[in-house]
């Protein structure tokens, strides 16, 4: 058992570590008679405590406290740019799929028009450049076909169709100058309803590229609105979590 004897040399040892807190203490203890022993073994259970290996300090205690709220944070972070990054990508896809190949079916169409158109002057007039406009909106649309096909992220469009047809159709109106020039024989009448119907062949096969397209970017829109409610309702409920975890 430790002892705490009434010698100089004990109280001043004792006074050492803390001199008023211990002085006051002694005098205290002095008043009210109570042992040396039991107040010794009390201070020294007191140190004990106080060097504990369990000790937090003010610092590890905030780390501590503020953990939680940090991870909370980083995951909302987290969370909030995954879902910007798939919008942005949907968005994208739009930009530089849904709306080129919108626009460029539309120019097809006024392609195959004007084509027809040339086509029957040069047959009638017989001039050279006629005959180039034809040639000319005939690349151009093989060029816009050629466009399409680079598009990124594109769905199942049927381009070699597309092409085959086209060829016909310029086929139809090479073979069949000679018969145009007279509109009221029969070879020309065959040839004009030849040319009418590919046309048309031509022209669905057109639209139905575009209305796929414009099927496919409603749908792109339906899924950037779903992901916008989902990204909103789990970054409220991330931040009701935080705000309770602050509290």
């Amino acid at each position: 058992m430790l002892t705490l004897s009434r010698t100089p040399k004990c109280l001043k040892i004792f006074i050492h570590d803390n001199p008023k807190a211990h002085i006051k203490s002694y005098n205290i203890m002095l008043e009210i008679g109570l042992p040396y022993t039991t107040f010794q073994i009390s201070r020294l259970k007191n140190d004990k405590i106080m060097t504990s290996p369990f000790r937090f300090n003010i610092a590890n205690k905030m780390f501590l406290a503020l953990l939680p709220l940090s991870l909370l944070i980083i995951l909302i972070s987290a969370f909030a740019l995954s879902a910007l990054n798939e919008l942005n990508e949907i968005n994208s896809s739009i930009v530089k799929t849904n709306i080129p190949i919108a626009e460029d079916t539309d120019k097809m169409i006024d392609s195959l028009l004007a084509q027809e158109h040339y086509g029957r002057q040069y047959a009638i007039l017989k001039t050279p450049d006629m005959l180039e406009l034809f040639k000319g909106r005939s690349e151009e649309f093989d060029q816009l076909v050629a466009k399409i096909q680079s598009l990124p992220d594109r769905k199942e469009i049927p381009l070699d169709q597309l092409t085959a047809l086209h060829q016909e159709y310029n086929s139809l109106f090479l073979d069949g100058f000679n018969h145009l020039r007279r509109p009221s024989s029969s070879a020309a009448k065959k040839h004009n309803e030849q040319i009418r119907q590919k046309q048309e062949e031509l022209i669905a096969l057109i639209k139905k590229i575009s209305e796929q397209s414009v099927r496919d970017q409603n749908e792109k829109r339906v899924l950037i609105t779903k992901i916008g409610e989902k990204a909103l309702h789990t970054t409220a409920v991330l931040c009701i979590a935080g705000i309770i975890i602050g509290i």
